[in-house]
C-alpha cells in the first residue's frame, strides 16, 4: 500500500469508527437555532411565541421574511413585513427547515472549514438550489410532502461539510485537492445519512439523503428518494437557476453538461414553467 492509499485508509477508518459509534462530535446547530427547533416541538406554541423565539436568532428573521415573500409562498404578491405574519404564512414545517438552513450557513464558517471556504460556499448554494427543485417537483409531480422535500434538499449534502471538517485533522491529506474531492464525492451520502440518523431525523429523509446520488432515477418520481435524486440531477444540468446567472458561484451554461439523458425533457420544461417560483425560493435560501 503506497503513502496515498495509507492516508486514505486511515482517514476512512477513523471516519467509519466515529459514524458507526453514533457519537458524532459535529456542531450542526447554533444555540439560538436549537431554541427555535425546541420551541417548534411545543404543540401549544402560538405564532407570537414562535416569532419572539425567531427574533433571538439574528439571521433567521430576515431569511423567514424573504421566504414568506417569495413567489413560491406568496403568489398573490401581498408583502409581509413582520415576523409574526411570516410565521403564519410559512408554517412550522418550513420554519424548521429554515432554522437548519441558517445553522448550515453558520457551520460553513466554522474554523475547521476555513481551508475549504470556497467549497463550503458552493455546497450551500447547491443545497439551496436542490431544496427549491425538490419543493417544486414534489408539489407538481407527487403526493410527497413539499415541506419534507424542502428539508431533504437543504440537508442532502450535510455529509460534505462533515467530511471536509474532518480533513482538517489530516494535514497530509488536506493539500491533495484531487484526493479530498474523490473522498468527499464517494462518501458524503453515507456520512450524511449517519449524521441525520444520530440527530433523530425521520427515516424517510435520512434514507433519501443516503440515496441522492444513486445512478438510477425514476421519472416521474414516486417517493422522497426519487424527488431528491431527481432534484440533485437537474441541478447539474442547465436549468432556470443557473442559466445566464451572473453569480460567481454558478457555472456558465456554456461549460455545463448537457441535460441528463435519464431525465426527460418534460421535467426541464416543467422547471422552466416554474422559474419565478424556483428563483425566489432559492435566492431566499441562499441569502
Amino acid at each position: 500500500m503506497n503513502a496515498t492509499d495509507q492516508r486514505t485508509f486511515r482517514f476512512l477508518q477513523d471516519i467509519a469508527a466515529e459514524l458507526s459509534a453514533g457519537k458524532i462530535a459535529f456542531t450542526t446547530f447554533a444555540d439560538a437555532t436549537v431554541k427555535v427547533r425546541m420551541a417548534l416541538n411545543n404543540p401549544r406554541l402560538t405564532a407570537a411565541q414562535l416569532a419572539a423565539t425567531i427574533l433571538a436568532e439574528p439571521l433567521l428573521p430576515a431569511k423567514l421574511l424573504r421566504v414568506a415573500n417569495s413567489v413560491a409562498l406568496n403568489p398573490s404578491g401581498v408583502e409581509i413585513s413582520d415576523v409574526k405574519g411570516a410565521v403564519v404564512r410559512v408554517g412550522h414545517s418550513k420554519i424548521r427547515s429554515l432554522a437548519v438552513n441558517v445553522a448550515l450557513s453558520q457551520l460553513a464558517h466554522m474554523k475547521e472549514l476555513a481551508p475549504f471556504a470556497a467549497e463550503a460556499k458552493a455546497i450551500l448554494h447547491h443545497s439551496a438550489d436542490v431544496a427549491a427543485f425538490a419543493y417544486v417537483l414534489a408539489g407538481r409531480l407527487t403526493q410527497v410532502n413539499r415541506d419534507e422535500a424542502l428539508f431533504a434538499g437543504i440537508v442532502h449534502d450535510i455529509g460534505r461539510f462533515y467530511l471536509l471538517s474532518r480533513v482538517a485533522r489530516y494535514p497530509e491529506l488536506q493539500h491533495d485537492d484531487v484526493e479530498v474531492t474523490s473522498l468527499v464525492d464517494a462518501w458524503h451520502p453515507a456520512a450524511g445519512h449517519a449524521i441525520l440518523v444520530s440527530l433523530g431525523v425521520p427515516d424517510t429523509v435520512s434514507e433519501a439523503v443516503n440515496r441522492h446520488e444513486d445512478a438510477d432515477v425514476r421519472v416521474p418520481p414516486k417517493d422522497l428518494n426519487d424527488v431528491l435524486n431527481l432534484a440533485n440531477r437537474v441541478s447539474h444540468s442547465p436549468n432556470p437557476l443557473n442559466r445566464g446567472s451572473a453569480d460567481a458561484g454558478v457555472r456558465d451554461e456554456s461549460v455545463l453538461p448537457a441535460h441528463d439523458r435519464l431525465v426527460p425533457a418534460a421535467i426541464f420544461d416543467l422547471l422552466d414553467e416554474s422559474a419565478d417560483e424556483l428563483e425566489t425560493l432559492a435566492t431566499a435560501l441562499r441569502s
